[in-house]
């Protein structure tokens, strides 16, 4: 790691005086407890509502978010027993719903893949899905390649597995490095394990790229090869929050703050460096370069500009 920029003393002023953010909801500091820094109010509004207009959503700990060159949002949401769509002019369709969703990955072209049960399954159409791989152990979060490979977590192992269902194990990470998340770069997959990402190329080479400062929830890449990443620090005396950040590894090694605190949990936002997360789990970036974060513990899908503004795309803040 070669340099992180972290929020300037100004915009932490103005964020404290409740001006740093448009939509300003709450802070909280993990560093002084549970006591909020301005009036608390609601997390934002969980639920399991039907189809509507992205503001109108109700969702209910969204955790893995992705897109397709159309421009659709994808959502896991639900505790991982819904699959919602977004598309560009704002109409939300529920695709499936099933208990126990426990990763997704979205083609360019917009086909929906899932892991649940020990498969991995293509939705057919919303509401059915056919199996393309079965008998994984434990299959959790996955991606997918420009030449629509798969490449999923089963436990310690990631493997590889074509359309027609070929399951070919890469590698294995040690026990004490359990694998989070996964993305499938222009030219070698990218993993977070910990606090760390690796990177796997062909024929079996895997290094390590960088080590961040907190756990890593999700990982994904964009079209230019760079790669973009969230974490989150859980508060160690309320279980409700957890600050969080947005980040991007650029090819050059350096990573860039560009939305969230270290410090601080809570719903705002505005300016990359003045909004705030709650445990943000997913993250995801359109071929437009908009970065979509799925914010778990606030109940919404949060949106960051090419500008770096930050606001909430869908379900109901606070």
């Amino acid at each position: 790691m070669k340099h992180v920029m972290r929020m300037p003393v100004f915009l932490m002023a103005m964020l404290l005086a409740g001006c740093g953010g448009e939509n300003f909801g709450y802070a909280i500091s993990l560093n002084s407890g549970s006591a909020p820094l301005t009036p608390l109010v609601p997390i934002g509004t969980p639920g399991f509502g039907t189809n509507a207009l992205p503001s109108a959503v109700y969702l209910n700990r969204p955790s893995i978010i992705q897109t397709d060159d159309r421009l659709s949002v994808y959502v896991l949401d639900g505790f991982g027993s819904t699959i919602r769509r977004i598309a560009p002019n704002g109409t939300t369709t529920t695709l499936h719903q099933e208990a126990g969703i426990s990763g997704m990955a979205v083609s360019p072209n917009g086909e929906v893949f899932f892991t649940a049960a020990g498969t991995v399954r293509r939705l057919v159409q919303p509401g059915i899905s056919e199996v393309i791989a079965a008998g994984l152990g434990n299959p959790q979060r996955m991606a997918i390649d420009d030449r629509g490979i798969l490449y999923v977590i089963d436990g310690p192992v990631v493997k590889r597995i074509t359309q027609s269902g070929l399951i070919t194990p890469l590698f294995q990470m040690p026990v004490q490095q359990p694998i989070a998340a996964i993305a499938a770069g222009r030219d070698a997959l990218y993993i977070a394990s910990n606090a760390s990402i690796y990177r796997w190329t062909e024929p079996g080479r895997l290094s390590l790229v960088t080590t961040n400062d907190a756990g890593i929830s999700d990982i994904t890449a964009d079209v230019l090869g760079d790669i973009y990443f969230t974490d989150y620090t859980p508060s160690v005396t309320d279980p409700r929050f957890a600050s969080g950040t947005v980040k991007q590894l650029r090819r050059n090694g350096d990573i860039l703050l560009i939305a969230g605190s270290r410090t601080y949990a809570g719903y705002a936002d505005g300016p990359g460096l003045a909004a705030l997360f709650n445990a943000p789990s997913g993250i995801a970036v359109a071929v437009n370069g908009i970065v979509y974060v799925a914010d778990t513990l606030n109940h919404v899908i949060r949106e960051i500009s090419l500008s770096g503004q930050v606001r909430t795309y869908a379900g109901r803040g606070g």
